[in-house]
């Protein structure tokens, strides 16, 4: 199988997005006899964390701000039109992957013109997403292109792929009138395989710790109410309990509510593993945004019980049915979620042992193999 894949991800740094991107190019390089890669590409930012096996292809932008303004206005929304028109007529490719709906627009009958299926990968709902991670500055122009190029990536795709159920049943109800033959679940895993860090079982000293993209819209619209209500319950019903929040740039708002209440803000840390093995229980206060919130995994995977806002539970029902991960939404489900916490004692290699049934990199080729020979 020769497989031409298009990511909407710049491949450098962390990021959820780009973790994710990452697993999914990785995953189909293993089950693919030659791959292409087409990648967004700017200075400074090299590719990481990609198999060697891939032709790795970047594609440059630059345009300046006022022509990339008004082809968003006009719906040219990706930059690959050229690149991928050019590489699908000179290789014989069997598949065609689009890391995101965002990067199918215009570009899938092309495809099916030159004799090839086409894959969707949707990391989430997107017009959900960009609802909850926008500001309002052309908020309007970027939602009404996201429905449109969302709502042609999922009825005219082969097979359309997401992350959690939710997704795939939202994507059914807004796109396909309810019908999801061509909607399958792909979920999440690890980008390589690894050794995964033994968490040992510990004195429990109600460590609690916050991790992901502080800068994020999402990330600092949650955080700093959860701040101002949750954080005081928190030190209401488990008093000696203590709040480490660790992630890149926080913003100056974060820091300043972090300094008021006397909360450790790490900023940006080299490594965030020092700083999980601390923790004795992990809170995702995201309640914006759609898809799977691959923080919590940072938990799960430390072998670290999770309290998280249902929002940011989609995609860990299994962990929920063991009690590993407690939900709430309100202030009276938040003080529940403490009080089993402090109530319980849990095993961290259990935890782990179930992360490892389904988050690994190894299963997650597996189940694209799968999904991919059934179809």
């Amino acid at each position: 199988m020769r497989v031409l894949f298009v990511t909407h991800h710049y491949l450098h740094g962390n990021g959820g997005g780009l973790y994710a991107s990452r697993a999914y190019i990785n995953a189909f390089t293993e089950i693919a006899d030659r791959i292409t890669l087409l990648y967004p590409m700017k200075k400074g930012m090299d590719i990481e964390g990609i198999s060697e096996k891939v032709e790795a292809i970047p594609v440059y932008n630059n345009k300046s701000k006022w022509i990339k303004f008004f082809d968003l206005l006009r719906g040219k929304v990706h930059r690959f039109n050229e690149a991928f028109r050019h590489y699908i007529k000179s290789k014989n490719y069997d598949l065609v992957v689009f890391d995101t709906s965002l990067v199918s627009f215009n570009l899938i009958g092309v495809a099916h013109k030159y004799g090839c299926k086409v894959i969707t990968i949707h990391h989430n709902y997107q017009v959900e997403y960009y609802r909850d991670n926008l500001s309002w500055y052309l908020r309007g122009v970027v939602l009404y292109w996201t429905k449109r190029l969302e709502k042609e990536a999922v009825q005219n795709s082969d097979l359309n792929l997401t992350i959690t159920e939710q997704d795939k049943k939202l994507l059914a109800e807004n796109y396909n009138n309810g019908l999801d033959k061509n909607i399958d679940v792909l979920g999440c895993f690890e980008w390589k395989d690894r050794e995964l860090n033994v968490a040992k079982n510990k004195e429990n000293k109600y460590c609690f710790i916050i991790t992901g993209n502080l800068s994020a819209v999402q990330t600092e619209q949650s955080l700093l109410p959860w701040l101002d209500i949750f954080y005081p319950i928190m030190k209401e019903v488990i008093p000696c309990s203590q709040l480490i929040i660790a992630g890149k740039s926080p913003s100056k708002n974060i820091q300043n509510k972090c300094k008021e209440l006397n909360v450790k803000l790490h900023a940006s840390p080299s490594n965030m593993q020092p700083l999980l093995d601390t923790a004795d229980f992990y809170i995702c206060p995201t309640n914006l945004g759609g898809g799977l919130k691959l923080r919590v995994m940072d938990g799960l995977k430390n072998g670290i019980p999770v309290i998280t806002h249902e929002v940011s539970a989609r995609g860990y029902e299994m962990f929920t049915e063991k009690g590993y991960l407690l939900t709430y939404n309100d202030i009276q489900s938040f003080r529940e979620c403490l009080k089993i916490l402090s109530a319980t004692s849990y095993n961290s290699s259990d935890i782990q042992t179930l992360y490892n049934t389904t988050f690994t990199f190894k299963l997650g080729v597996e189940r694209l193999q799968r999904i991919i020979t059934s179809k």
